[in-house]
């Protein structure tokens, strides 16, 4: 019976000097030149604010990337980096409806999925238009 109570005790102890190391752990530190309190000072408040877009603006450029075996094309803002849409290709699109009506049913065939690495959206006579002005 002695050693249960030493026992219960000990585990007592235990449990109580878990929780005070987790409570000086979760103490806030102060901030290194930005908001959180992050560790890597002004160069990452910085960075931060060179690819900050606010709310309701327009970035910069635009990034058209692969989605890979999904087969679609995903659009994100740059630099803010935000995604702006979702282009299927080669897949059928809940979210506007793209491979269930007839017509997108159609032009899809009997892919359910496909490939969209490397996407070329703007070539002529297969060569990237990439730097060239547009009239």
């Amino acid at each position: 019976m002695k050693n249960r109570v030493l026992w219960t005790q000990w585990i007592a102890y235990l449990l109580i000097a878990t929780f005070a190391t987790g409570m000086i752990g979760c103490a806030q530190k102060p901030s290194r030149g930005g908001r959180g309190g992050g560790t890597s000072g002004s160069g990452a408040t910085s960075a931060a604010l060179a690819t900050y877009v606010a709310p309701g603006d327009l970035d910069e450029y635009y990034l058209f990337y692969s989605g890979g075996h999904s087969g679609q094309i995903f659009v994100a803002g740059v630099p803010s980096m935000r995604h702006i849409c979702t282009i299927p290709v080669f897949s059928p699109y809940p979210g506007t409806g793209y491979g269930f009506d007839n017509e997108s049913k159609e032009m899809l065939g009997d892919f359910n999925w496909g490939d969209a690495h490397h996407p070329g959206l703007s070539e002529t006579d297969g060569e990237y238009e990439i730097g060239r002005a547009h009239v």
